[in-house]
């Protein structure tokens, strides 16, 4: 210790004892470092206390480990886990100790449920240590406060005493009258336990003490006291911590979005596969501010003006436990309709229900309230909504021009900020240029539903209920599978089976550890190693939820891929999708068209359908990644792992959306990404996104709770060739894992094998 601190403290000690025996007198050393005890964080019992210390040199040596305390471990791993610097200011405290009648602490509220008009004593003889340390079962006594008002300017009074818990009181801790070097020793309470320690008197007297020590402060306190010779001692003073903290229902819907009624139907269908799970909160706050520039600018009302972005997200989309959720009574800003009574439908708004749920929607209270709020739309809103259409069938141009400029979308590197502040002006800078991305990809979606939907219209013949018209889905599967046309998320699963296949030695790569096999392929000089390299420079900075920023990229975990991987070898020979001819597909279609109609599906439709899906993949794969900064995230990150697994029906009545959680079980989604699969098993899951792709190779089937015809899932399996069911409701929940199932792509059936030879084979 340096010779002017330590002089200091002697000075000190003679103004504790005016005769100058300060030799005898016993004090407590104690931390207060800055951010220890405040309303958000308490570092109480982090750092060293040290009681009944006598002598220079013992209290200079208690001082010194006392400063030195804040570097323990757990001292440490609590400032780091709240975002704070590790060597913070730290004063320590030395106080004169009081051999205390009775002591405890007190809170200037109630400290379970922060209700300001109680206030809560605990109290024990001897020293407050054994309160403060939990050692014994206090005296537990509860006060009423007379508040004449709110507010903290009026000094408020006791009323009464709500109650007095007397509790065992085993035990003592009080100041050693026999040791030369002081300390503190514990004597037993036999003959008080069963009384309270503090008279009536001596309760409202600490109460009222209580309550001008909040005023002083303006925040409820939380304070230790002693009581010696009918005198009253404060040793400390600090607010009640995480009093005002959201517990983990207020977590789970800060970030939601408002209602306009109470009963809003909500959907995931689409956003469910592109947007799977819990969103990290560092996106809904972030790059959801992009999509109100996007999407505000592509929908108008119902007096033609423009939406302005604000805390609803946008009109059509909203939020509930972290997920995006389209609002079905809303105009659909993705295919430009709302529903309406049958009477005011058309064949367009049918078919465009079909290709985003796979099916019709029938509710007539939805139907009916959605009409009472947007109405028969004006002609200046078809005018507009044609145009933008129109306008959007020529999007490809715009989206080549964003794609050679993607080197720019990557802004954010991990080593290039410090902190927090820098991040946020990055992207306050670049927030435009994100909105481009998500507007691009707007625009190429309402082109692909319009190509779609030109398809539909020829197949249907007029008729869109698939009920009745049982060839129309059958048919337009057919027409859009194996094409040979690139698809982004159909190229990832090639390339992984390429790899997997020039693996020389399938055996010595399977049995290998994780890391030892990503070692061998980063090492890897012979084909093996330039197809491992160049996967990950075209498709590294995809994987598995993709369009959250905070996602975990193939890239950042190889090992995701390798075990991937060592599950594929050694590959099993299979005969890969025939890449048909245009005549070959339209001879496929069951449902009676004209030679006119077959020529403008062979010319115009169908290729066109065939470049918008994917150009519409093509757009996704904008990378916009950024490194984790600290958040409110400490107990954000405690609850997002439950919310990622909430599942939801495929249409929820709000604005109370509940989940559907099936965590009772392992899903089989849960079973893929942990490896648990084998080559030929059918993918049950309640969506897919392009973390999928490398296990599409050595799956025979696909099932999904939410999806149409134009979903990942079902683009995906037709271009790969397997085959696929969307919209199986309760698939998930109905189907475990390991179960044997038989999956009727062609007339829409799963059947549960209960056993090899079972007649009773449920249908769902």
């Amino acid at each position: 210790m340096p010779s002017l601190v330590k002089e200091c403290i002697k000075n000190a000690l003679k103004s504790f004892d005016p005769n100058g025996n300060d030799s005898d007198i016993l004090v407590a050393v104690r931390s207060s470092a800055c951010g220890e005890d405040s309303e958000d964080m308490s570092a109480a019992g982090q750092m060293s206390t040290y009681l009944g210390v006598k002598g220079l040199e013992d209290i200079c040596n208690n001082v010194l480990k006392c400063w030195s305390s804040q570097f323990n471990v757990i001292a440490v791993e609590y400032k780091r886990g709240y975002g704070q610097i590790v060597n913070t200011p730290m004063a320590v405290v030395v106080q004169q100790m009081i051999d205390c009648d009775v002591a405890g602490v007190m809170f200037t509220c109630d400290p379970l449920n922060g209700a300001p008009n109680k206030i809560t004593i605990n109290a024990n003889y001897g020293i407050g240590e054994s309160v403060v340390s939990a050692t014994v079962n206090p005296d537990n006594i509860s006060l009423l406060v007379d508040m004449e008002s709110n507010s903290y300017d009026t000094q408020w009074d006791i009323k009464s005493i709500d109650s007095v818990v007397i509790g065992a009181k085993e035990t003592a801790i009080r100041i050693s009258k026999k040791s030369v070097s002081g300390g503190t020793e514990v004597e037993q309470n036999i003959s008080v336990k069963d009384k309270c320690c503090l008279s009536d008197e001596q309760m409202r007297k600490l109460g009222e003490i209580g309550l001008k020590i909040q005023k002083c402060f303006g925040c409820e306190r939380d304070i230790e006291w002693g009581l010696k010779d009918g005198k009253y001692y404060l040793f400390q003073s600090r607010p009640v911590t995480h009093l005002h903290a959201m517990n983990e229902w207020e977590l789970s819907h800060e970030l939601d979005t408002g209602h306009l009624d109470e009963s809003e139907y909500n959907t995931r269908a689409n956003l469910g596969e592109v947007m799977p799970g819990a969103l990290s909160p560092l996106y809904l706050t972030s790059l959801t501010r992009a999509m109100w520039l996007s999407i505000s600018g592509n929908i108008l009302n119902s007096n033609g003006l423009r939406y302005v972005p604000h805390r609803r997200l946008c009109q059509s989309v909203s939020i509930s436990n972290y997920a995006v959720f389209f609002s079905l009574k809303d105009v659909n800003f993705l295919s430009f309709f709302a529903f309406a009574p049958e009477e005011y439908e058309d064949f367009t708004q049918k078919a465009l229900v079909l290709a985003a749920f796979g099916h019709p929607v029938d509710d007539i209270q939805l139907r009916e309230d959605s009409f009472e709020r947007n109405g028969i739309p004006s002609m200046k809103i078809k005018l507009s909504k044609q145009k933008d259409a129109f306008l959007s069938l020529f999007s490809k141009k715009e989206l080549k021009s964003l794609i050679k400029r993607k080197d720019g979308l990557n802004f954010v590197k991990e080593s290039n900020y410090k902190n927090s502040k820098e991040i946020f002006k990055v992207f306050a800078d670049n927030m435009t240029l994100i909105s481009e991305c998500l507007d691009i990809h707007l625009k190429i979606s309402t082109k692909s539903s319009i190509y779609n939907l030109m398809l539909l219209t020829i197949l249907s013949n007029g008729n869109i209920d698939v009920k009745t018209n049982t060839n129309l889905l059958p048919d337009f599967a057919n027409v859009l599978s194996t094409t040979g046309n690139s698809i982004v998320s159909a190229d990832v699963p090639a390339a992984m089976k390429s790899l997997a296949k020039s693996i020389k030695d399938p055996q010595s790569f399977k049995q290998k550890s994780p890391e030892e096999a990503l070692e061998w392929l980063e090492n890897n000089n012979e084909e093996t190693g330039e197809l491992y390299k160049q996967f990950m420079e075209n498709y590294g900075f995809r994987g598995y939820k993709e369009w959250d920023l905070l996602t975990t990229t193939w890239s950042r975990n190889r090992l995701l891929l390798v075990t991937t991987l060592q599950t594929m070898v050694p590959l099993r020979e299979s005969q890969s999708p025939s890449v048909l001819t245009k005549d070959e597909l339209i001879s496929r279609i069951k449902s009676p068209i004209t030679r006119k109609q077959k020529y403008l599906l062979k010319n115009w439709i169908l290729p066109a359908c065939q470049r918008s899906v994917a150009d519409r993949e093509a757009s996704k794969q904008f990378d916009i990644k950024y490194p984790k900064i600290v958040m409110k995230a400490k107990q954000r990150k405690k609850i997002y792992p439950k919310l990622d697994k909430y599942v939801y029906d495929e249409m929820s009545i709000g604005p109370n959306i509940r989940p559907r959680n099936y965590m009772d079980k392992k899903s089989q989604s849960e079973a893929y990404m942990n490896g648990e699969n084998d080559p030929g098993d059918i993918l049950v899951t309640y969506s897919t996104d392009i973390g999928w792709s490398p296990y599409l190779p050595m799956i025979s089937g696909i099932a999904t709770e939410i999806g149409g015809l134009v979903s990942h899932g079902a683009v995906i399996a037709r271009e790969y060739g397997i085959p696929c069911l969307v919209g199986v409701e309760n698939a998930c929940h109905i189907i475990t894992n390991g179960e044997t199932i038989l999956l009727d792509a062609d007339n829409g059936l799963i059947v549960l094998m209960a056993e090899q030879d079972s007649q009773d084979s449920t249908n769902l």
